[in-house]
């Protein structure tokens, strides 16, 4: 984050451009996702000692498990809900992909970080050939730096 800032404070950013701020999020946001997926993966399979060595993944998997076991056993009344799921389903809420629903989740961390928001300054066609000539889920570092040459 260090980073943008010195390119605000050097010229090189305007956060008031909406150019600026789409090639930042074109780049960036593939960056940041797969940043934060490394940290929960890490986090998730991390040994906690006091639980003797198990990691949350493990616990996770183990006390449905248990559960399991004990609504098989009878001492549930309904059905557990968390053992009504299915594999590899997520189970969304009604409205998920509604922009203002969205917008009245995001818009409070988007408000407590900073982070403008933008829309995209290109037309369909210049985003398809944007993609083609910099595809930012590939190599961030290789795009980050075609992105500066152009």
């Amino acid at each position: 984050m260090d980073e943008f800032h010195d390119m605000e404070l050097n010229g090189i950013l305007q956060s008031e451009s909406d150019i600026d701020l789409f090639c930042l999020h074109f780049v960036g946001m593939n960056l940041f996702q797969r940043t934060l997926q490394g940290y929960v993966a890490s986090w998730n399979n991390h040994p906690m000692r006091t639980k003797g060595n198990k990691t949350p993944i493990q616990l996770y998997i183990s006390g449905l498990a248990s559960l399991k076991d004990r609504q098989n056993a009878g001492e549930f009344m309904a059905p557990c809900a968390e053992l009504m799921q299915d594999p590899g389903v997520l189970h969304l809420p009604e409205g998920i992909f509604d922009s203002d629903y969205l917008e009245s989740i995001v818009g409070p961390f988007r408000a407590a970080r900073d982070v403008p928001k933008y829309d995209c300054p290109l037309v369909p066609v210049e985003l398809d050939e944007l993609i083609q000539l910099i595809d930012p889920t590939k190599n961030s570092k290789k795009a980050k730096t075609q992105l500066q040459l152009k």
